[in-house]
């Protein structure tokens, strides 16, 4: 699944982005305890682990991190069933994404049949290991991601995989997101992902052989300089790691609810498939975060799913949980939130 694949690279980034600037760990990093752990549940999630000394419940992401070193555990439950979410932990799926597939294994994990998969992504200057862990049933399913510097791969290895293989999974009792905005369904846009403060939408009906269409709204985790908001706007259209070739067709002023925002339509190619696809984005300033709204449809599909991409802008507005966290028109900085895919 195409929209899961996007979900799966922008994950790659999210947690080590979190945990601190992306450079080189200092090497004075002092050791994490090997021994000592505790069962943690993590919030926004129906996922409990088993979290080692050292580590801590993260503020950005829904996990658990040692920020001194960029080392992670990020839990995200997909509205899809396992069968479905597996596709997109191919080699090739994987591949496609920059991510390098090490290496697969079975487990059992909370009474489940699972497989356990370790690669390597480059981000920036740095190299990270990463474990995948899939869990799921005929309706849904929970991705953990690890991820720690290949230098401190020695260090964390045998804790971040004893944390993905302790989780434990209460489908029944998922809580519901606290989403710091609000959107319609549009159809035939569907919800498909929710979390992490942003949401994925998708046509199911997608013709064969065609771009899976994918819709993604989502605040910024954290506060961002958006002052020059075309400039912005065109960079974080360039950083869309599902496109390239991309050819700005129109720009211009466009507001997102209460937010001064900037427009942007372009068309680009697959970086998958190699086929034309159309491209709608709209990026929104609070003047503390940013918040977008970013359409990619097949070249043959974009006439028809325009207007509901339309509609569900139209739609958007903030949420009780963004003025809590800070997320209001007058700028007010607040609490930090997990970054839009």
């Amino acid at each position: 699944m195409r929209w899961l694949g996007s979900v799966v690279c922008s994950l790659g980034a999210a947690a080590a982005a979190s945990a601190g600037p992306a450079q080189p760990p200092s090497p004075q990093a002092s050791p994490a305890p090997a021994a000592a752990e505790h069962r943690q549940s993590i919030g926004g999630t129906g996922i409990s682990l088993s979290v080692p000394e050292g580590f801590r419940s993260s503020q950005d992401f829904p996990g658990v991190g040692r920020a001194e070193d960029l080392s992670s555990v990020l839990v995200t439950e997909l509205d899809v069933p396992l069968n479905l979410a597996a596709e997109a932990f191919t080699a090739e799926a994987l591949k496609q994404r920059g991510i390098d597939l090490d290496s697969s294994k079975p487990v059992e994990v909370d009474g489940r049949q699972a497989t356990l998969i370790q690669a390597t992504q480059r981000i920036g200057s740095m190299t990270f290991r990463k474990w995948f862990l899939l869990l799921g049933s005929s309706t849904r399913s929970v991705l953990l991601t690890a991820t720690t510097p290949t230098e401190y791969e020695e260090r964390h290895r045998d804790a971040l995989v004893h944390t993905l293989e302790s989780a434990h999974w209460n489908e029944a009792s998922r809580p519901a997101p606290a989403l710091s905005f609000r959107v319609k369904e549009a159809p035939p846009l569907r919800i498909v992902r929710s979390g992490n403060d942003s949401i994925v939408l998708s046509d199911p009906d997608v013709a064969k052989g065609h771009v899976a269409s994918v819709v993604t709204v989502g605040g910024s985790q954290a506060q961002v300089d958006a002052g020059d908001l075309a400039a912005f706007a065109r960079t974080r259209l360039e950083e869309t790691v599902s496109i390239h070739k991309i050819s700005v067709e129109s720009q211009g002023p466009r507001a997102l609810g209460p937010l001064r925002g900037h427009q942007i339509a372009a068309t680009a190619l697959d970086t998958e498939s190699g086929r034309s696809v159309r491209v709608q984005q709209i990026l929104a300033s609070d003047g503390a975060r940013y918040y977008l709204v970013q359409g990619i449809f097949d070249a043959e599909d974009a006439a028809r799913l325009t207007p509901a991409f339309e509609a569900l802008a139209a739609s958007f507005e903030l949420t009780p949980a963004a003025t809590s966290s800070g997320a209001t028109s007058s700028g007010t900085a607040g609490a930090r939130t997990p970054r839009a895919p």
